[in-house]
């Protein structure tokens, strides 16, 4: 089946995210608006208008009943994933969100960028818990281990900083040279690997039994690699760049396996479905796709 292209957007899309359960899609765009669309059928089934700057990123509870948005004007919302309507709780950052994640266990929810700093949130009602300590730089990405025991963040300062969810201290530095930093991160679902992009190539580290060990870079990218995404098996990583390409990996291996290309410019943003056959990917454009993997 080849690719569908999804219109409806009035200028860039930025963010896409699937359900926990696979049959919805979220999108986030600049023209201020979240969409909520049916997988199957390819159709919107809500618009939600409450945001008057650009959806930077979305993230979905783990059961999948809400759904959070951040804008570029540094605001923070919860909606009803079923219908999109409003559910309590706000918070209106000091910077712009560029960077989202829901902890896995559902209630924290860590959010940054360009003010150089993670605030987390009660993911109940978005009310502001703390302020980690420890960025040198502008922030592109946060992520959470899928256990849950540590918060990766990436950004302009040279390596990717773990901090321990328990204590909430900075706990690892995962050095690395470009200054421009990492704007995606990615955990296979054991949690054993990491993944950063950087500028045009993708590095990862292993965990063992003490410490972080780097495990490799990966290239074939042209330009700036955005996003990161690894399919719920483990076996393979995506990524998207600004080169207008989305790559395929083999996760054991670090070969490429598959490459699609779209007029969609540069992409943003990359994501796949909790049962790893489909995928969805955004850019420089007022439409999306979305495809199946093994096609």
């Amino acid at each position: 089946m080849p690719a569908r292209e999804l219109t409806g957007h009035r200028s860039y899309v930025f963010a896409a995210e699937f359900s926990p359960d696979g049959r919805q899609l979220a999108t986030g765009s600049a023209d201020g608006t979240v969409k909520l669309w049916d997988v199957a059928r390819g159709k919107c089934t809500a618009t939600i208008k409450r945001h008057e700057n650009w959806v930077y990123v979305l993230a979905y509870s783990p059961d999948g009943g809400t759904l959070i948005s951040g804008d570029y004007d540094g605001l923070v919302l919860r909606h009803n994933a079923a219908t999109g309507r409003p559910w309590v709780g706000r918070y209106k950052a000091s910077q712009s969100i560029i960077g989202l994640d829901i902890h896995p266990g559902g209630e924290q929810v860590a959010c940054a960028g360009y003010g150089r700093q993670i605030d987390l949130l009660d993911a109940s009602r978005l009310e502001h818990l703390q302020t980690l300590p420890g960025r040198p730089g502008l922030i592109y990405g946060v992520r959470y281990s899928p256990d849950g025991s540590l918060l990766a963040a990436g950004g302009a300062f040279r390596s990717v900083q773990l901090y321990n969810t328990e204590s909430r201290k900075l706990e690892v530095k995962l050095k690395y040279r470009d200054k421009m930093g990492a704007r995606s991160l990615r955990f296979t679902p054991d949690g054993r690997k990491l993944f950063a992009a950087l500028p045009n190539a993708i590095r990862w580290w292993n965990r063992g039994k003490e410490k972080w060990r780097e495990g490799g870079i990966l290239t074939g990218h042209t330009e700036i690699v955005s996003c990161l995404a690894v399919t719920p098996d483990g076996e393979s990583l995506l990524s998207a760049g600004w080169d207008g390409t989305v790559r395929r990996w083999d996760v054991a291996t670090g070969r490429q396996t598959q490459l699609w290309r779209w007029e969609l410019g540069k992409l943003f943003h990359v994501t796949v479905s909790p049962d790893g056959r489909t995928a969805a990917a955004t850019g420089d454009a007022n439409h999306f796709v979305m495809w199946e993997l093994d096609d």
